[in-house]
């Protein structure tokens, strides 16, 4: 009888964070800070209609040994594509049985046609101005009708600053409210803004075109 094993690292989890989603019937159970980075961004990223968190456990031969294994995530693109996620540390590139562990995982998913991608950290590198972005606007996602038809009267129909729009929201509202709608605009996606780069008064907002957000370029 073939040898079963589980192809998961067993580090300790220090994290354990559940992470409502608009792209998920249920909360997302994020089990380090990379995976809770990882949900943000895709929860911002417009090609992303629904993420699962450990959707399903796969189970395969090779080399006469069976083997189990679990993703992190799996991502749907509006192209209909599901993409199989697995999230590691920094510290992934020097520990050479993970990487070969993975390399395994990996075979199997190519040869079934599965995609299958292994992000480092959060899945955008180093870029923390872009983090940082998301995680300051996840405060002023809204849930309800009512609100998001509220502030779609103030979508601005061309390009302009932030200082330029906040002005135009201010002739129907004071300047603080002026302030709130324009930040909901962004979080809410209902304009576009480069979250790449720090949010300043000048920065340049626009209606949302087609293009949209994509954060991560291989999906």
């Amino acid at each position: 009888m073939a040898r079963e094993k589980e192809l998961k690292s067993r580090s300790r989890i220090t994290h354990r964070s559940s992470v409502p989603s608009r792209k998920s019937r249920i909360p997302l159970s994020c089990e380090s800070p990379n995976e809770k980075d990882f949900v943000l961004i895709m929860e911002f990223s417009t090609n992303v209609v629904e993420i699962r968190a450990q959707p399903q456990t796969f189970k395969f031969e090779d080399n006469g040994c069976t083997y189990r294994y679990t993703p992190d995530f799996e991502v749907t693109l509006t192209c209909g594509t599901r993409v199989l996620v697995e999230i590691k540390g920094t510290r992934f590139i020097d520990q050479t049985k993970e990487r070969e562990k993975l390399a395994i995982v990996r075979n199997f998913f190519e040869k079934n046609g599965r995609e299958f991608h292994i992000l480092v950290g959060s899945g955008v590198g180093d870029d923390q101005t872009l983090l940082s972005n998301i995680r300051h606007l996840k405060r002023y996602r809204t849930r309800t009708q009512n609100r998001m038809e509220y502030i779609s009267a103030h979508i601005p129909d061309r390009p302009m600053t932030i200082k330029q729009l906040q002005a135009k929201i201010a002739c129907t509202l004071d300047e603080d409210q002026a302030q709130i709608v324009c930040t909901e605009l962004i979080a809410n996606q209902l304009v576009w803004c480069d979250l790449r780069k720090e949010i300043r008064l000048t920065s340049i907002v626009q209606p949302m075109g087609s293009d949209g957000y994509v954060f991560i370029d291989r999906f």
